[in-house]
């Protein structure tokens, strides 16, 4: 849920940043996908085996396929995020402005594309590590990939905001200067001395 929100938040971003209706049109379609995507994981993920016990996947006799299930989920994410790449491409590509300038915004948002590189390691992980007779024991680093997706994801969607953040910060701390009066006050101790 956490990687759709994200997404839909970038596509917020870009709903702002582009005033094209082919754009626009594109960031719909995508958000659709995403959020069919969402809801048809959430779904599964919560009735993944039969009732009365929903969340027993361990011994569970009657579940779904997991393998599969990660699968669906890992390649769709990865289709969103591609979308998402592209997109910025094509809106990034339209700007009039320079060519440094557009290098260096197309930078920060193909950092996107450490989450596709995450997510196919997750999947990678997965199906090397589902198998196992101790599910319990083998899952571990499947779920700190998963991890690393939603931690990359959330970092990804927010660099375009940093730049913005630091300088509103002004705090002082980055300038090497020393006030005026402890300057004057430093030089009448060193002359005592």
């Amino acid at each position: 849920m956490t990687l759709s929100f994200v997404k839909l938040s970038i596509y917020s971003f870009m709903h702002h940043l582009s005033p094209r209706t082919f754009h626009q049109r594109i960031i719909e379609v995508i958000r659709a996908i995403d959020v069919l995507w969402l809801v048809s994981s959430t779904l599964t993920a919560l009735f993944q085996c039969a009732v009365p016990k929903p969340w027993d996947y361990i011994d569970g006799f009657r579940c779904i396929d997991r393998r599969a299930w990660w699968t669906y989920v890992s390649v769709f994410n990865m289709g969103t995020e591609f979308g998402i790449i592209v997109l910025y491409f094509l809106i990034i590509g339209n700007l009039q402005i320079s060519l440094s300038k557009k290098v260096k915004l197309l930078s920060i948002f193909s950092a996107r594309i450490l989450v596709m590189a995450a997510i196919a390691t997750q999947l990678a992980v997965f199906w090397d590590e589902y198998p196992s007779s101790d599910i319990t024991n083998s899952l571990w680093l499947p779920i700190v990939c998963n991890q690393v997706v939603v931690c990359l994801s959330v970092i990804t969607a927010c660099l375009p905001y940093l730049k913005p953040l630091m300088e509103s910060l002004e705090s002082g701390l980055v300038r090497a200067n020393i006030p005026e009066e402890f300057s004057q006050e430093l030089s009448l101790y060193q002359r005592t001395y």
